[in-house]
């Protein structure tokens, strides 16, 4: 309330300044003159209490600053009527002053800037342009020869009246000049405005453009040489250009409601709170399809996008207004209540024209955007997870390879080099027991020669098991058809024809190969069956047998092993065996 009053006296008390400055400046003039005193009072007030108002906000402060410096130089300008000392001088002065300043005004408004490259050179024209017409116009003419009185304080170097009506003739040409080239980057604004500042802009665009024509068209001829002709024209244009501020006013005063829609249309669209829900809203009301947002994660003590993956943040860039940015990106820093970082919004570069609005949406959506960083820290944490579990998965599928290419060098070590031996051996064997004719030493040869048919028989099995060349070639079909042809009518393969990853092929085959060893081994099955089916995302693998039914996981043992093998692989095991009803063997692995 207290800041409310004080802007408020603000505004009455430059308004009054300005108002009597014009009074007194003008006041030899105004007396027989009351309608052009009083207009002229209300246009330096009505400016100045303009410029005073804008004052408020930091983007406006700069064209509030300039409209001040204009109401108060329109205000100078009416001194031309005491036709006396230095007032003539001052009120010329302050004229083309009042015009530069509120020209150079409009293009501040509202980011407190100039935006593009030609408004700058404009404004650097313009100041050259109306600054060395008005220089020349001084010091080439005198004073009577502008309406005034011969023995007023006047610079005259020249007086030369030749070159005189050539300056006027080129000031009047270079004050049409300004005026269409000032319209013209006036529509470059209208064309680049974002879709916030579009409306306002067209608004003044309009007000401006009009005021530069009427004051381009009324100071020529004899507005330039005589002192009635000068007030009437100065009657004129002080009138329209008083549209001018006001159209400034209502301006600011429509992007207050239009900051205030936004800051309304948020708090609707962010509830329930949520890092996707948050971002999409403010890409709505911002009307930036690509906007997006940067969360700060403690843990990490880094930034970390939506879907919580870590990403790096330019904090100098952040703090730069938009027009810094060489890559067409504003990032607006957006901290907690206690200062800490809490987010960046990553927005388009246009929008630094609407800071006003990308504040409003900000500030609205601050307790949103608290929430959607615990959510995003969340993320991060799962995303650490997720990467973890997906390196331990690597190197276990590398140790798997490992593992494979040792179990095929010891596969063709028992095939090339034990199996043969024993072969040989049994050979060896047959032909002792054919020339032996002792009983005693008869029956132990055969014991020897049926332990190593047993021996022969279990190299077999597990050489089989290791990793036999057709998984490869013809995958877990293939491979487990194999396996149940060693051991004709009692294993029998039922496996989907589907192909899958070559570590889980090579890890469910081990893995099935061993049940099977076991089934054969110490079961006394009769028939065991192996069945290989996929149930979505996930593989199942079932060895049932109809033995003993006594399997039982032991620290030592093979379905142990096994269980390790398939855990190893992200999957599980159960065993089911009752005695008397055999034993199922069930393996699940994800795809």
């Amino acid at each position: 309330m207290a800041r409310r009053t004080n802007s408020a006296l603000r505004v009455l008390a430059i308004a009054a300044l300005a108002g009597a400055i014009a009074f007194g400046c003008g006041l030899p003039y105004w007396a027989d003159h009351p309608w052009h005193g009083a207009l002229a009072v209300a246009e330096c007030c009505v400016t100045a209490a303009a410029g005073a108002a804008l004052l408020g906000s930091t983007a406006t402060r700069p064209t509030g600053a300039l409209l001040i410096v204009a109401g108060l130089a329109w205000a100078v300008s009416g001194a031309a009527g005491r036709n006396a000392g230095v007032f003539p001088l001052l009120a010329d002065w302050a004229s083309a002053t009042f015009f530069l300043t509120l020209s150079v005004a409009v293009l501040l408004y509202p980011t407190g800037r100039l935006q593009h490259r030609v408004e700058t050179w404009w404004t650097y024209g313009a100041v050259a342009a109306i600054g060395i017409g008005q220089l020349l116009v001084t010091v080439v003419g005198r004073p009577e020869w502008l309406g005034y009185s011969a023995d007023v304080a006047w610079p005259t170097l020249l007086g030369d009246r030749d070159a005189f009506e050539r300056v006027l003739v080129a000031v009047s040409a270079a004050t049409v000049v300004l005026a269409l080239t000032y319209a013209a980057v006036l529509g470059f604004r209208v064309r680049r405005a974002t879709a916030f500042a579009r409306p306002t802009t067209i608004g003044v665009v309009v007000v401006v453009a009009s005021v530069g024509l009427v004051v381009a068209a009324t100071q020529r001829g004899q507005a330039l040489v005589e002192l009635d002709a000068a007030y009437d024209a100065a009657l004129v244009q002080g009138t329209v250009a008083l549209v001018v501020p006001l159209a400034l006013l209502g301006a600011g005063v429509y992007e207050r409601w239009l900051a205030a829609s936004v800051t309304d249309r948020l708090l609707r669209q962010t509830q329930p709170a949520s890092v996707v829900r948050i971002r999409d809203a403010l890409r709505t009301v911002l009307r930036d399809p690509t906007l997006e947002l940067l969360f700060w994660s403690p843990d990490q003590s880094g930034w970390v996008d939506t879907a919580g993956h870590p990403t790096t943040v330019n904090l100098s860039r952040a703090a730069t207004r938009a027009a810094g940015t060489p890559d067409g990106r504003w990032l607006r820093l957006v901290a907690s209540t206690d200062g800490s970082p809490l987010a960046v919004v990553d927005v388009d570069r246009s929008l630094g024209a609407s800071r006003r609005f990308v504040d409003a949406a900000i500030s609205a959506g601050r307790p949103a955007l608290q929430n959607a960083q615990l959510e995003a820290v969340v993320r991060a944490q799962q995303a650490t997870v997720v990467e973890q579990l997906r390196r331990t998965r690597h190197a276990q599928a590398e140790a798997l390879a490992a593992e494979t290419r040792a179990r095929r060098r010891l596969e063709h070590d028992l095939h090339d080099r034990v199996q043969v031996q024993i072969t040989a051996t049994l050979q060896r064997l047959a032909v002792a027991m054919h020339r032996n004719d002792d009983p005693q030493v008869a029956a132990l040869l055969a014991e020897c020669r049926r332990l190593l048919d047993a021996a022969s028989r279990d190299v077999r099995l597990f050489a089989r098991g290791i990793n036999p060349a057709v998984l490869e070639s013809d995958g877990l079909r293939g491979a487990l058809r194999a396996l149940a042809d060693g051991f004709p009518g009692l294993v029998d393969a039922k496996v989907v024809a589907t192909r899958f990853p070559a570590a889980l092929e090579s890890g469910l085959f081990l893995a099935l190969s061993e049940a099977v060893a076991n089934a054969v081994r110490h079961a006394g099955a009769s028939s065991i069956v192996v069945e290989v089916e996929q149930d979505g995302d996930v593989v199942v693998g079932r060895v049932t047998d109809d033995g003993s039914g006594t399997a039982r996981l032991s620290p030592a043992g093979g379905l142990e092993n096994l269980r390790e093998r398939i855990a190893a692989l992200g999957g599980g095991t159960e065993l089911h065996s009752e005695p008397g009803q055999g034993t199922r063997v069930t393996i699940r692995l994800p795809v």
